[in-house]
């Protein structure tokens, strides 16, 4: 999708519409599924910014692996808990984001982390040097409160060694 950059990711569902002539590759539809706790106040579309960096990157990478062309981004979400049936499941749409935008949004931040993975991989035997970097790389998913709070405990594998680095307590 941007060169240099490697991407991984798993959609949700993928509704492919075939195409009607030969060399007409289609069109598709993307959906991703979204799971919180039910509130009074419905606090889906203050993510939508979120969500459609994460959908269109998706978009992009399933474009260029298919010749398809997405007709439409959408994310339904479930609020788990929900005694009202009207407001267990809203469907947003997510908005299709131009590729130059989409890298505006995300390219310091993805060159970066590329960055520092590289330079992780490149002194991965000496332990003070691998020390060093850790601990000049901002604590985004701690500091940030990031995906509830549950960044460093869900998604980092890093996690342990980054706690001990800074001091802080793990249970």
């Amino acid at each position: 999708v941007f060169p240099g950059i490697l991407l991984a990711g798993t959609a949700d569902r993928i509704k492919d519409e075939g195409g009607e002539e030969e060399g007409d590759f289609g069109t598709f539809q993307l959906v991703d599924h979204k799971t919180s706790r039910y509130a009074k106040q419905d606090y889906g579309p203050r993510n939508v910014p979120e969500w459609s960096i994460q959908l269109n990157l998706y978009r992009y990478m399933y474009e260029t692996m298919t010749g398809r062309q997405a007709t439409g981004l959408w994310v339904w979400r479930t609020y788990r808990g929900s005694y009202e049936r009207t407001r267990t499941f809203r469907k947003f749409p997510i908005p299709m984001i131009p590729k130059e935008e989409l890298w505006a949004k995300i390219g310091e931040w993805v060159t970066s982390l590329r960055d520092y993975l590289q330079q992780a991989d490149a002194m991965k035997r000496d332990e003070a040097a691998l020390t060093a970097l850790v601990k000049s790389i901002r604590m985004d998913g701690k500091l940030d409160n990031m995906f509830n709070g549950k960044k460093c405990e869900l998604y980092c594998s890093f996690k342990n060694r980054c706690y001990a680095i800074e001091g802080l307590v793990d249970f």
